[in-house]
């Protein structure tokens, strides 16, 4: 049986969108977070987790604060 891991990506920027904020990808963010295409469409697909340092950059990005992330990442381990 396999594990489900929650996209934590996915539930970032469901924070964002929940004040009328709408993503979409350029390649400034490409540049900046390192992350190429491909790998944001797997994480956003939730078919590949997301590392630690990925989410890290990500919030980075967004302007979200570590320890949120981090508490995130916590829940997924506590939970499996």
């Amino acid at each position: 049986m396999e594990k489900f891991i929650k996209n934590r990506i996915s539930d970032l920027l469901k924070i964002r969108s929940e004040n009328g904020f709408r993503f979409v990808p350029d390649r400034d963010f490409y540049n900046k977070t390192g992350i190429k295409q491909k790998r944001w469409g797997q994480l956003l697909r939730n078919d590949k987790p997301a590392t630690t340092e990925e989410l890290l950059i990500v919030a980075q990005y967004f302007k979200f604060a570590y320890s949120d992330i981090l508490e995130m990442q916590s829940e997924n381990f506590i939970s499996n």
